[in-house]
């Protein structure tokens, strides 16, 4: 029986999702007064302490020292180009991306507020000012307006264009607008707004004029309707209103905001969600989500109805639900960790624990039986409630456990429980365990199916495990399974089992099991719960927020393509708990996470698409890793995105850092980038978080860097951001450095060659000295061979014998010859070259004088062929006295008869003369023969020194001279008749 019923009556519902960022998150001021949108999709706020950048990760504050004529900003308009126009006191700013440029109004208007900004037709800026009417702005000059030219009043807060071109003008005394020429007002006799706040023309071109005191008005060019609190709108006093994408029209008051559909107003206030009740300024952006400046909570972003929550202050017990429950009356049972059970009906919330009987207030599952009974698997035993009261199961009763983490009802009505040690069934009337000792079942049973065929699945921290025909059978990772750590399992239409584990989504059609993992995402494969929806979409709740797979399109295709639920899209939490998902009775989806249940509808239609692509574009080009002022690099600058175009730069500059941005300001924590450079790599990045890339050591060429954004779900840009630039080549690579180097080149091998022929040359002529040192040694030697002591000594002797005989005449013609010769041989000796007839007059002298020697021993004959000219042919002197020497000596003076030498002069082929010695004496082999058998005093050297002669004469003087022989001269039968030499000359 219920000792204690504690009821909260008429608490709100739910909570409607925004997340609200204040000075905290970088904010410069907490009152937030007009926000724009810009081309590159950077929100801008204006605030009562300055202007804030936004880019969906981090703000960035400009003020006065940044360039802005005061910090306090009420109007914000973002031109046709990059540029953002800012209206302050005193003046106008514009802002470029990079510089403040200020336009001060006239003496007097120093203090004047500029409340909004509107543009015509033409470009002119036009601008409410509160208490100097009017200014028109034409980009350089102001022009102003007041009461006095038409106005309905000084004091005008909201300006505004329609199709037609005209300007709209809201001021404290009702509404006026410029046609081009004028400024008139509407006819006094129709009802129309007095004191207005805040104009903007909606798709059908509607004007829309909020009041201070009277509602809002719509005027289809006709007549005005009025709205106010009487229908349903929030409040009377009405700061700013905008049309959505889907045509809702959002109004913001200091009592919060008005939502209209064109038949009902919704409210959304501090009790529903909103952080703060006092709005200033509602917007929406190019991503369709809608903004909202707050006076004193800074900016709030709505995001949207599909996602509602539940946590303690709407009644919960506790915010940590681990399951979800309805029961017959359509009431929902939320089981938490801790803190009982909460039951919501439509007028009230009941919470039970142990105080009213149940077993623990550790809730880990639920169930509703086929008889309307309600069973809570608790951290102590299981409760079962009929409606009225508690019953209670533990180990008394025959659990083998005390924590029960699962429950599943079969076909037979059983009911099957999944403890820390096995599981349990209970058939109404007792308990039968299977212990994971004892029988092949897992330990820590998470969750329990049954599926179409009555097979029972239960997901352990072991395995997966069948039962069937009551026998287990158990599967692990080695046939297919992501992980043995098993969470939670599901069945869909199709009798398909999907199963969630510590390390991803297994998908097992009866036969395999395929792996599903969702990649990039820390923490995004612990899966701790999943339930299919009505279109047979898998829902995944991880410790990383909430995905979705298109479980059709994975069976068709096997892509697994998902959809990522975060805080940026109503989450209260990330972090999902075990097991914590429901389908109730219309479909709509419940979750438990750690800050509070949510609530999935899914006929609340998303206004924002998942496949959004992030507005990307470079925002900075850098120079070794520093800010670059490019105006002193190149004049060509797009004023667009201020960065350098044809940009060209010296070889020297090769290092480049290129930042970028993807601003998706639905979910900026899902934006990631790849990059290349292309004319240096062949592919894209890998993914990154990162929003720079650097290349270094870049080598000469044209480029174009290229950024692409996307997010973790793979919606990428189909047009990437670029950059393009060259580094011009260094001045080697130019074709006059290269013909310079080419001349130089030349130039120095010429020098290298003539350096090398003067070497070569030094060498030949110190070669040459040598040579002719050489030479001149040995036709000095040649000259003592020719008259060594022995001739000389046998000459004087002769010359002795003559006078001893008185034969005076001979003696007198052999010294008259002896010193011819000896003369003629010093003279040669002072010449390279004498004339063949000299030289053969030396020889015929030698010979005579051999000849009267040795007493008429031989006989000689010296022939010189007709065709040779003795007298120009000049030949080395003293060459071949030596051979004949030999042939006097070694040949015919040994033999028994009497010798005989013919000399002979004759012309050879190619302008060759050949010089002949030929003797019959005895030989070569002989003569060898009788010098080893006796010793001779004499060493005959002429004809080797001759030899060496020849060369160095033939290198000194570059002719061609050789000796051949000699050689012996046989007859047929191989008798000696002599021997021969040839010198060719």
């Amino acid at each position: 029986m219920l000792t204690t019923l504690i009821v909260f009556n008429s608490l709100h519902a739910q909570h409607y999702n925004f997340i609200n960022y204040s000075t905290e998150s970088g904010l410069a001021q907490s009152q937030v007064r007009s926000i724009a949108q810009d081309k590159n999709g950077y929100l801008w706020l204006g605030t009562l302490a300055g202007l804030t950048k936004y880019d969906g990760k981090k703000f960035v504050n400009y003020s006065i020292q940044n360039g802005l004529i005061d910090n306090q900003i009420f109007s914000l308009l973002a031109d046709t180009s990059n540029g953002l126009w800012i209206g302050t006191m005193g003046g106008l700013n514009h802002f470029n991306g990079k510089d403040f440029k200020s336009y001060f109004f006239k003496e007097g208007m120093a203090e004047n507020l500029v409340t909004a900004i509107a543009s015509d037709n033409k470009g002119n800026l036009w601008l409410a000012t509160d208490g100097s009417g009017v200014c028109k702005f034409n980009g350089t000059t102001f022009e102003y307006f007041t009461d006095e030219n038409g106005v309905a009043n000084n004091y005008v807060r909201a300006a505004c264009t329609d199709n037609k071109g005209f300007i709209w003008f809201g001021t404290k005394s009702g509404i006026c607008f410029y046609d081009g020429k004028s400024f008139k007002t509407l006819g006094q006799n129709i009802l129309q707004p007095q004191n207005v706040s805040h104009i903007f023309i909606d798709k059908h071109k509607n004007l829309w004029f909020s009041t201070f005191g009277e509602g809002v008005y719509c005027y289809d060019g006709k007549t005005f309707k009025n709205y106010s609190e009487g229908d349903g709108l929030i409040n009377n006093w009405i700061r700013s209103a905008i049309e959505d994408s889907e045509g809702n029209i959002w109004f913001a008051s200091k009592f919060g905001l008005s939502r209209f559909d064109g038949k009902t107003f919704t409210r959304f206030t501090e009790t529903d969600g909103l952080p703060l009740d006092k709005t200033n300024i509602v917007f929406e952006d190019k991503e369709k989500n809608i903004w909202i400046g707050s006076d004193g909570k800074g900016l709030c972003k709505f995001l949207g109805e599909t996602f509602t929550y539940l946590t303690t202050k709407d009644g919960l017990s506790s915010n940590l639900v681990l399951s979800v429950l309805e029961d017959q009356n359509q009431n929902l049972w939320f089981s938490t960790f801790d803190k009982g059970i909460t039951k919501k009906e439509k007028n009230k919330v009941t919470v039970y624990s142990t105080n009213e009987g149940l077993n623990n207030n550790t809730i880990w599952a639920s169930l509703k039986d086929k008889k309307n009974n309600l069973w809570f698997c608790t951290s102590d035993g299981i409760s079962s409630y009929n409606g009225k009261t508690f019953k209670n199961y533990g180990i008394n009763e025959g659990l083998s456990a005390r924590k029960i983490f699962s429950i599943c009802q079969d076909h037979s009505g059983n009911l099957w429980f999944g403890t820390t040690q096995g599981v349990a069934v209970f058939d109404g009337a007792a308990f039968k365990n299977y212990v994971s000792d004892s029988v092949n079942i897992g330990r820590d049973v998470m969750s329990i199916v049954e599926d179409k065929k009555n097979r029972l699945w239960f997901a352990t921290k072991n395995g997966l495990y069948k039962f069937e025909n009551n026998r287990f059978t158990k599967y692990t990772t080695s046939d297919g399974l992501c992980n043995n750590n098993l969470l939670s399992l599901v069945e869909d239409k199709d009798t398909n089992l999907w199963i969630g584990t510590r390390a991803g989504i297994n998908y097992y059609d009866g036969k395999t099991f395929s792996r599903i993992l969702i990649e990039g995402i820390f923490n995004s494969n612990n899966v701790c719960f999943l339930e299919l929806d009505k279109n047979q979409s898998l829902w995944i709740g991880t410790n990383s927020g909430i995905f979705v797979l298109d479980a059709k399109e994975y069976l068709k295709s096997r892509k697994a393509k998902f959809r990522h639920y975060t805080i940026f899209d109503g989450l209260p939490g990330m972090e999902c708990n075990q097991n914590a998902a429901y389908r109730d009775h219309v479909g709509n989806i419940w979750m438990g996470t750690t800050e509070g249940v949510i609530k999935y509808d899914p006929n609340i239609k998303d206004f924002r698409s998942d496949n959004i692509e992030p507005i990307t574009h470079i925002s900075g080009v850098r120079l070794f890793l520093r800010d670059t002022n490019w105006t002193k690099i190149t004049s060509e600058i797009d004023q667009a995105t201020l960065l350098p175009k044809n940009l060209q730069v010296k070889y020297q500059t090769s290092h480049f850092t290129f930042d970028y941005i993807g601003v998706k300001l639905s979910n900026p924590t899902s934006v990631r980038y790849k990059y290349k450079l292309e004319g240096f790599d062949d592919y894209w990045s890998a993914e990154t978080e990162a929003t720079f890339a650097t290349y270094s050591n870049l080598p000469h060429g044209k480029y174009i860097f290229k950024v692409i954004a996307g997010d973790v779900m793979g919606s990428w840009n189909k047009t990437p951001a670029t950059f393009n630039f060259e580094i011009l080549p260094p001045f080697w690579t130019k074709w006059w450095f290269i013909l310079l180097c080419i001349l130089a080149g030349l130039l120095l091998l010429f020098g290298i060659y003539k350096y090398s022929i003067n070497e070569i040359r030094k060498k030949h002529q110190t070669q040459q000295l040598e040579y002719k040192s050489k030479l001149m040694l040995l036709e000095h030697q040649s000259l003592n061979s020719s008259m060594n002591r022995h001739f000389i000594f046998n000459a004087l002797n002769s010359i002795q014998y003559y006078m001893d005989k008185e034969d005076k005449l001979s003696a007198n013609r052999y010294l008259s010859r002896f010193a011819k010769l000896i003369r003629m041989n010093l003279d040669s000796s002072m010449s390279n070259l004498v004339p063949v007839s000299e030289e053969i007059s030396r020889l015929d002298l030698y010979l005579q004088i051999e000849l009267m020697r040795f007493e008429d021993k031989f006989q000689y004959n010296i022939s010189i062929a007709d065709d040779i000219d003795v007298e120009s042919i000049e030949i080395p002197p003293m060459l071949l006295q030596p051979y004949v020497e030999n042939s006097i000596l070694h040949g015919i003076l040994p033999s028994d008869k009497t010798g005989r030498i013919d000399i002979r002069v004759e012309q050879g082929s190619d302008e060759r003369i050949i010089f002949s010695i030929q003797d019959n004496g005895i030989g070569i082999e002989e003569s060898k023969a009788r010098k080893m058998s006796k010793r001779s005093l004499h060493v005959s050297r002429g004809t080797s020194i001759t030899t060496q002669r020849i060369q160095l004469l033939a290198v000194t003087n570059h002719i061609n001279i050789s000796i051949n022989g000699p050689f012996e001269l046989k007859d047929t039968e191989n008798n000696v008749l002599g021997t021969r030499v040839e010198l060719i000359i």
